[in-house]
Protein backbone atom coordinates (compact mmCIF):
# COMPACT_ATOMS: atom_id res chain seq x y z
CA UNK A 1 0.00 0.00 0.00
CA UNK A 2 1.12 3.54 -1.39
CA UNK A 3 -0.02 6.92 0.94
CA UNK A 4 -0.24 10.03 -1.91
CA UNK A 5 -0.45 13.30 -0.33
CA UNK A 6 -0.86 16.14 -2.88
CA UNK A 7 0.66 19.46 -2.50
CA UNK A 8 -2.80 21.22 -1.01
CA UNK A 9 -3.08 18.30 1.35
CA UNK A 10 0.64 18.20 2.69
CA UNK A 11 0.48 21.90 3.02
CA UNK A 12 -2.43 22.18 5.32
CA UNK A 13 -1.09 19.16 7.54
CA UNK A 14 2.43 21.19 7.88
CA UNK A 15 0.31 24.22 8.81
CA UNK A 16 -1.82 22.61 11.55
CA UNK A 17 1.45 20.99 13.39
CA UNK A 18 3.46 24.43 13.21
CA UNK A 19 0.19 26.55 13.99
CA UNK A 20 -0.53 24.04 17.46
CA UNK A 21 3.02 25.52 18.64
CA UNK A 22 2.88 27.45 22.23
CA UNK A 23 4.36 31.07 20.89
CA UNK A 24 1.44 31.23 18.39
CA UNK A 25 -1.40 30.26 20.34
CA UNK A 26 -0.29 33.05 22.67
CA UNK A 27 0.00 35.50 20.31
CA UNK A 28 -3.84 34.48 18.93
CA UNK A 29 -5.05 34.93 22.46
CA UNK A 30 -3.48 38.80 22.57
CA UNK A 31 -4.68 39.57 19.60
CA UNK A 32 -8.46 38.32 20.51
CA UNK A 33 -8.60 40.26 24.13
CA UNK A 34 -7.33 43.93 22.07
CA UNK A 35 -10.24 43.08 19.42
CA UNK A 36 -12.63 42.27 22.11
CA UNK A 37 -11.40 45.70 23.97
CA UNK A 38 -11.80 47.35 20.60
CA UNK A 39 -15.42 45.82 19.45
CA UNK A 40 -16.38 46.97 23.19
CA UNK A 41 -14.89 50.70 22.94
CA UNK A 42 -16.67 51.26 19.29
CA UNK A 43 -19.82 49.74 20.64
CA UNK A 44 -20.08 52.14 23.34
CA UNK A 45 -19.45 55.50 21.25
CA UNK A 46 -21.77 54.49 18.59
CA UNK A 47 -24.04 53.52 20.79
CA UNK A 48 -24.16 57.22 22.29
CA UNK A 49 -23.46 58.88 19.27
CA UNK A 50 -26.43 57.29 17.94
CA UNK A 51 -28.56 58.33 21.32
CA UNK A 52 -27.24 61.98 20.53
CA UNK A 53 -28.25 61.84 16.85
CA UNK A 54 -32.05 60.33 17.74
CA UNK A 55 -31.63 63.84 19.85
CA UNK A 56 -33.08 64.62 23.45
CA UNK A 57 -32.42 68.10 22.48
CA UNK A 58 -31.78 70.16 25.83
CA UNK A 59 -33.19 69.33 28.73
CA UNK A 60 -33.30 71.22 32.34
CA UNK A 61 -32.87 69.90 35.61
CA UNK A 62 -32.89 71.74 38.60
CA UNK A 63 -31.33 70.43 41.72
CA UNK A 64 -34.17 68.25 43.12
CA UNK A 65 -34.22 66.44 39.03
CA UNK A 66 -36.66 69.23 37.30
CA UNK A 67 -39.36 68.99 40.23
CA UNK A 68 -40.17 71.11 42.59
CA UNK A 69 -40.80 69.21 45.94
CA UNK A 70 -44.51 70.56 47.71
CA UNK A 71 -43.29 73.29 50.70
CA UNK A 72 -44.53 76.87 51.45
CA UNK A 73 -46.48 78.43 47.78
CA UNK A 74 -44.64 81.86 48.95
CA UNK A 75 -41.39 79.83 48.12
CA UNK A 76 -39.16 81.46 45.24
CA UNK A 77 -38.91 79.13 42.38
CA UNK A 78 -35.63 77.55 41.50
CA UNK A 79 -33.08 79.63 39.93
CA UNK A 80 -32.31 79.29 36.11
CA UNK A 81 -28.73 79.16 36.56
CA UNK A 82 -29.01 75.06 38.01
CA UNK A 83 -30.11 74.52 34.20
CA UNK A 84 -27.99 72.11 32.91
CA UNK A 85 -27.58 71.62 29.18
CA UNK A 86 -27.28 68.73 27.60
CA UNK A 87 -24.76 67.75 24.83
CA UNK A 88 -26.09 67.78 20.97
CA UNK A 89 -25.09 66.63 18.01
CA UNK A 90 -22.12 68.25 16.65
CA UNK A 91 -20.71 68.36 12.99
CA UNK A 92 -17.05 66.28 14.45
CA UNK A 93 -19.73 63.75 15.06
CA UNK A 94 -19.82 62.15 11.83
CA UNK A 95 -16.02 61.89 11.53
CA UNK A 96 -16.63 60.50 14.95
CA UNK A 97 -19.10 58.12 13.94
CA UNK A 98 -17.16 56.74 11.05
CA UNK A 99 -13.60 56.30 12.93
CA UNK A 100 -16.10 54.03 15.57
CA UNK A 101 -17.95 51.97 12.30
CA UNK A 102 -14.08 51.22 11.09
CA UNK A 103 -13.11 50.42 14.88
CA UNK A 104 -15.61 47.62 15.16
CA UNK A 105 -15.28 46.40 11.33
CA UNK A 106 -11.24 46.04 12.40
CA UNK A 107 -12.16 44.30 15.59
CA UNK A 108 -14.27 41.85 13.75
CA UNK A 109 -11.79 41.67 11.25
CA UNK A 110 -9.04 40.85 13.92
CA UNK A 111 -11.35 37.94 15.34
CA UNK A 112 -11.64 36.38 11.98
CA UNK A 113 -7.58 36.46 11.49
CA UNK A 114 -6.83 34.30 14.72
CA UNK A 115 -10.29 31.93 13.88
CA UNK A 116 -8.50 31.49 10.43
CA UNK A 117 -4.97 31.69 10.35
CA UNK A 118 -3.96 33.15 7.22
CA UNK A 119 -1.73 35.57 6.37
CA UNK A 120 -3.77 37.47 3.92
CA UNK A 121 -6.11 38.32 6.81
CA UNK A 122 -3.32 38.89 9.42
CA UNK A 123 -2.20 41.86 6.96
CA UNK A 124 -5.21 42.87 6.53
CA UNK A 125 -6.07 43.17 10.46
CA UNK A 126 -2.89 45.07 10.64
CA UNK A 127 -3.04 47.38 8.23
CA UNK A 128 -6.55 48.86 9.06
CA UNK A 129 -5.51 48.87 12.57
CA UNK A 130 -2.41 51.59 11.81
CA UNK A 131 -4.94 53.71 9.71
CA UNK A 132 -7.84 53.52 12.54
CA UNK A 133 -5.44 54.49 15.08
CA UNK A 134 -4.14 57.46 13.64
CA UNK A 135 -7.77 58.28 12.46
CA UNK A 136 -8.81 57.72 16.42
CA UNK A 137 -5.65 59.48 17.99
CA UNK A 138 -5.33 62.26 15.17
CA UNK A 139 -9.46 62.83 15.97
CA UNK A 140 -9.45 63.04 19.85
CA UNK A 141 -5.94 65.21 19.38
CA UNK A 142 -7.70 67.75 17.16
CA UNK A 143 -10.97 67.97 20.12
CA UNK A 144 -8.17 68.28 22.99
CA UNK A 145 -7.07 71.59 20.94
CA UNK A 146 -9.68 73.15 20.47
CA UNK A 147 -11.16 72.31 24.44
CA UNK A 148 -8.07 74.13 25.48
CA UNK A 149 -8.63 76.89 22.93
CA UNK A 150 -12.73 77.09 23.99
CA UNK A 151 -11.61 77.23 28.00
CA UNK A 152 -8.60 79.80 27.30
CA UNK A 153 -11.42 81.96 25.79
CA UNK A 154 -14.41 81.58 28.75
CA UNK A 155 -11.58 82.22 30.61
CA UNK A 156 -10.25 85.42 29.30
CA UNK A 157 -6.19 84.85 29.40
CA UNK A 158 -3.64 83.99 26.47
CA UNK A 159 -2.99 80.07 25.71
CA UNK A 160 0.48 79.45 24.93
CA UNK A 161 0.57 77.48 21.96
CA UNK A 162 3.84 75.05 23.18
CA UNK A 163 0.91 74.38 26.38
CA UNK A 164 -1.89 74.16 24.16
CA UNK A 165 -0.04 71.33 22.23
CA UNK A 166 1.45 69.76 24.76
CA UNK A 167 -1.99 69.39 27.02
CA UNK A 168 -3.69 68.08 24.13
CA UNK A 169 -0.97 65.44 23.64
CA UNK A 170 -1.01 64.40 26.83
CA UNK A 171 -4.77 63.95 27.14
CA UNK A 172 -4.29 61.00 24.36
CA UNK A 173 -1.14 59.43 25.26
CA UNK A 174 -3.04 56.68 27.40
CA UNK A 175 -5.11 55.47 24.78
CA UNK A 176 -1.83 55.89 22.32
CA UNK A 177 -0.03 53.64 24.08
CA UNK A 178 -2.77 50.98 24.16
CA UNK A 179 -3.01 51.69 20.52
CA UNK A 180 0.73 50.79 20.31
CA UNK A 181 0.25 47.64 22.20
CA UNK A 182 -2.41 47.02 19.90
CA UNK A 183 0.21 46.95 16.84
CA UNK A 184 3.09 45.37 17.97
CA UNK A 185 0.90 42.87 19.16
CA UNK A 186 -0.93 42.19 15.34
CA UNK A 187 2.55 42.85 14.20
CA UNK A 188 4.05 39.98 15.85
CA UNK A 189 1.26 37.54 14.80
CA UNK A 190 1.14 38.58 11.42
CA UNK A 191 4.95 37.38 11.55
CA UNK A 192 4.51 34.63 13.23
CA UNK A 193 1.39 33.40 10.11
CA UNK A 194 4.37 34.44 7.66
CA UNK A 195 6.71 31.98 9.27
CA UNK A 196 4.18 29.61 9.54
CA UNK A 197 3.31 29.72 5.90
CA UNK A 198 6.83 29.31 4.86
CA UNK A 199 7.87 26.39 6.49
CA UNK A 200 4.72 24.83 5.68
CA UNK A 201 5.29 25.61 2.10
CA UNK A 202 9.04 24.18 2.63
CA UNK A 203 7.70 21.40 4.03
CA UNK A 204 5.67 20.82 1.38
CA UNK A 205 8.22 21.21 -1.10
CA UNK A 206 9.97 18.03 0.84
CA UNK A 207 7.01 16.34 0.70
CA UNK A 208 6.90 16.54 -3.02
CA UNK A 209 10.05 16.35 -3.74
CA UNK A 210 10.62 13.01 -1.70
CA UNK A 211 7.68 11.18 -3.27
CA UNK A 212 9.26 12.36 -7.07
CA UNK A 213 12.27 11.03 -6.02
CA UNK A 214 10.76 7.49 -5.10
CA UNK A 215 8.43 7.18 -7.67
CA UNK A 216 11.57 7.65 -10.26
CA UNK A 217 13.87 4.93 -8.07
CA UNK A 218 10.59 2.47 -8.11
CA UNK A 219 10.61 3.14 -11.79
CA UNK A 220 14.53 2.78 -12.61
CA UNK A 221 14.69 -0.71 -10.23
CA UNK A 222 11.53 -2.10 -12.01
CA UNK A 223 13.12 -1.22 -16.01
CA UNK A 224 16.46 -3.09 -14.27
CA UNK A 225 14.72 -6.07 -13.19
CA UNK A 226 12.29 -6.28 -15.61
CA UNK A 227 11.36 -6.95 -19.58
CA UNK A 228 8.29 -6.13 -21.33
CA UNK A 229 5.19 -7.40 -21.87
CA UNK A 230 6.10 -10.58 -24.55
CA UNK A 231 9.87 -10.29 -24.20
CA UNK A 232 10.00 -12.94 -21.00
CA UNK A 233 10.15 -15.78 -23.88
CA UNK A 234 12.47 -14.38 -26.06
CA UNK A 235 15.09 -13.71 -23.28
CA UNK A 236 14.41 -17.25 -21.98
CA UNK A 237 15.47 -18.51 -25.63
CA UNK A 238 18.32 -17.37 -26.26
CA UNK A 239 19.68 -17.80 -23.37
CA UNK A 240 19.06 -21.42 -24.00
CA UNK A 241 20.44 -21.25 -27.36
CA UNK A 242 23.57 -19.44 -26.23
CA UNK A 243 23.88 -22.70 -23.55
CA UNK A 244 23.77 -25.21 -26.25
CA UNK A 245 25.96 -23.57 -27.96
CA UNK A 246 28.74 -23.66 -25.28
CA UNK A 247 27.89 -27.68 -24.64
CA UNK A 248 29.35 -28.00 -28.31
CA UNK A 249 32.24 -25.83 -27.80
CA UNK A 250 33.16 -27.52 -25.01
CA UNK A 251 32.43 -31.51 -26.45
CA UNK A 252 34.14 -30.28 -29.39
CA UNK A 253 37.12 -29.36 -27.27
CA UNK A 254 37.06 -32.44 -25.32
CA UNK A 255 37.22 -34.35 -28.84
CA UNK A 256 39.66 -32.41 -30.15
Amino acid sequence: PQIILDAEEASRRSQILILSSQEIFEAQHRVKIFSFLLMIISSMELLTLLTLFVGQGTASSSEYGGEVPPGNPTDAPPSASNEVELRTWQPSDYVDTAISTFGFYVSLLGIKATTENTLQLARRYLGCLILVGIASNSYYYFLNIRDEETTAQERNFQLDQTSKYSQAFLGILPPLIVWVLCILRAYQFQSLIREAEEEAEQRTRGFVDTDSNGNDNSRVVEGTNSLPYGSGERNSTQSASSFNDLELQVDRGVSS
